[in-house]
């Protein structure tokens, strides 16, 4: 007996909002980003100023996670990840702090 294969349910995308206070001279690579849910795999997104050196931070860690990838006390480049968990659409704000 063959089994009718459903078509795979859609999936949830997870809203991140990216919001960027730099100096009139800097610019953001993306200002608005979109990432997929997902239970499994995280979903990571690198966030990259033209100038200026910045310190990072989410208005919701436990949606969104913001490391920069540089080791000083700033970065230029911070890499997002999706955190939740939860098959919802979610908004978390990353704040890069001029240095």
């Amino acid at each position: 007996a063959r089994r009718s294969m459903a078509p795979p349910a859609p999936r949830p995308l997870l809203l991140l909002l990216l919001l960027l206070h730099l100096a009139a001279s800097s610019k953001l690579n993306t200002p608005k980003v979109l990432l997929p849910f997902t239970r499994g795999t995280r979903v990571n997104f690198t966030l990259q100023a033209s100038e200026g050196c910045y310190r990072w931070s989410s208005s919701r860690p436990e949606v969104a996670s913001v490391e920069p990838l540089e080791q000083d006390e700033c970065s230029q480049r911070a890499l997002v990840q999706a955190r939740s968990s939860q098959p919802t659409r979610l908004t978390s704000i990353i704040f890069a702090e001029d240095t």
